[in-house]
């Protein structure tokens, strides 16, 4: 654990901290970071505060405390900040997928450096979400720009959500999708960004069980969970659990031909 001090750290700096350790390390130790920065920010730099309740509900939404990260979007938005593409992200999960479109239709309007400089993080997350919402003429407009700037994009966690909507619109059953899948996974880990590539493990696990391969699938829960659980994320750990045993249900029926159940 790193020991800070007020007078040590600006509120710039513990803001930055708290948005890499949430992706990388461990999530309550970022929420300890981001709460120590909002109160400097506000001293400090009150322009930013709005960025870090943005930051602070990224933190929310990973852990799993979704009412608490829409309240610090929205606290975001009062104070003249972008809550993007988190915002979208939750409105989506939550059933809104028109709100998370036009969420990030607004943003990507936006001509401000925050709006400039993440414009490739906005049209990726723009371009997965329609995809995953089935709004494929729409993704390939995204997905249009994207291409037409490749230099522009060549992060690997940017990449990685390029992968995972391409992913989206293969159909059921199309071995390329998870191919592709396993590409994003690869990205987050090799960008070190554990909480997405174990998300991408669960999405992997279940496209793995829709297809038959249990033992495949198990390695993928089992390696999400692992990471769930150093990350602190009670939200990654309640979605691998929920789908390893929605799985053992089922596959409690299951015999193979020594008359060995097949469970996860």
């Amino acid at each position: 654990m790193v020991h800070r001090s007020f007078a040590q750290t600006s509120g710039a700096c513990d803001l930055h901290r708290a948005e890499v350790i949430a992706a990388q390390q461990v999530l309550p130790e970022a929420l300890t970071c981001i709460n120590e920065a909002l109160p400097k920010l506000s001293a400090e730099e009150s322009w930013s505060l709005g960025e870090g309740f943005r930051v602070r509900g990224d933190i929310f939404a990973m852990s799993g405390d979704l009412t608490s990260a829409r309240a610090d979007y929205d606290q975001a938005y009062a104070l003249g900040w972008d809550a993007e593409p988190g915002n979208a992200v939750l409105l989506f999960e939550t059933g809104d997928l028109d709100g998370a479109l036009a969420a990030l239709d607004r943003a990507l309007q936006g001509t401000s450096w925050f709006h400039l400089q993440r414009r490739g993080n906005l049209l990726v997350n723009a371009a997965c979400i329609a995809a995953r919402g089935g709004r494929s003429d729409q993704t390939s407009i995204y997905l249009k720009e994207i291409d037409a700037q490749l230099e522009r994009w060549r992060q690997p966690a940017t990449q990685a959500l390029i992968a995972e909507t391409k992913a989206a619109l293969c159909r059921p059953g199309d071995p390329n999708g998870n191919r592709l899948l396993l590409l994003a996974r690869q990205l987050w880990t090799s960008a070190g960004v554990d909480y997405h590539a174990a998300r991408v493990r669960l999405q992997i696990a279940s496209a793995l069980l829709r297809s038959g391969d249990v033992s495949g699938a198990k390695v993928e829960i089992t390696a999400a969970e692992r990471s769930a659980r150093h990350l602190g994320s009670r939200r990654l750990e309640e979605e691998a659990a929920t789908l390893r045993n929605g799985f053992s249900r089922e596959c409690q029926s299951i015999v193979d031909g020594s008359g060995q159940e097949l469970n996860l």
